[in-house]
């Protein structure tokens, strides 16, 4: 027996929520059981339905620092100490949490979660060395696009392309503590999980699960329904 079934056996004056294939004979008639095919994904519904506040709208903190160029639809939450520069969109019920940096020219389309300590649409590392063996930034003239329910953790980087967009399509998730750098597309619905780095101009496709702390080098194509396990470095077409 494992020992999950070994620990719900023990259990005594609770509701659980368990399989439907939960084997009778670990039954108590204390309990309560909730039988569902998706034990995980009905736990999520009962947390969101009874315990999660709604997220806020429709507030701009007194301090958030906000271009008069950018357009904000009214029902946005811009969260204190948030900065958002020239010419940025942000669309109907996005979240930027607080201590955010929206740079020049971002793109945030429709119910959109950016966390805390953010930097989206910053400069690029990418350098060329010069006449005298010197390196110099390229000058990055493109941008951060996201589109519908993207969500965005704490403390990652996100870089605007040389030309053209970075851009998360729709439902992309991304962890605490990622860079994706200049130039780089995450497919839609695809997850990309704290500590990972996401190299210039890489393609990740569709339905990816980047697990933590992997690295995918520049350029590097990804296919749909691809998972890139943990620690691991990519560095040639995967799918």
């Amino acid at each position: 027996m494992s020992a999950i079934l070994k620990k719900l056996s023990s259990l005594r004056n609770l509701s659980i929520i368990c399989s439907v294939n939960t084997p009778e004979n670990l039954w108590h008639e204390s309990c309560n059981y909730i039988l569902v095919t998706n034990p995980r994904q009905a736990f999520q519904k009962v947390l969101t339905a009874f315990f999660v506040k709604e997220i806020p709208t429709s507030f701009i903190a007194p301090n958030a620092s906000i271009h008069a160029s950018a357009k904000i639809c009214a029902s946005a939450f811009i969260g204190y100490n948030t900065v958002i520069e020239e010419n940025c969109e942000i669309g109907e019920h996005v979240y930027i949490g607080h201590n955010n940096v929206i740079c020049a020219n971002t793109k945030i389309a429709n119910h959109v979660k950016i966390g805390n300590n953010n930097t989206i649409g910053g400069v690029g590392f990418g350098y060329e060395k010069n006449e005298s063996n010197a390196y110099e930034l390229i000058p990055h003239i493109g941008n951060v696009v996201m589109e519908d329910y993207v969500e965005i953790g704490n403390n990652t980087c996100i870089d605007r392309a040389v030309l053209g967009s970075t851009r998360l399509k729709a439902h992309a998730k991304v962890d605490n503590l990622v860079h994706i750098a200049h130039g780089v597309v995450i497919g839609n619905n695809s997850l990309v999980i704290a500590n990972a780095m996401v190299a210039g101009s890489t393609k990740v496709g569709d339905h990816v699960w980047i697990a933590p702390s992997a690295s995918i080098l520049n350029k590097v194509n990804i296919g749909n329904h691809v998972t890139i396990g943990m620690g691991a470095v990519c560095a040639q077409r995967c799918g």
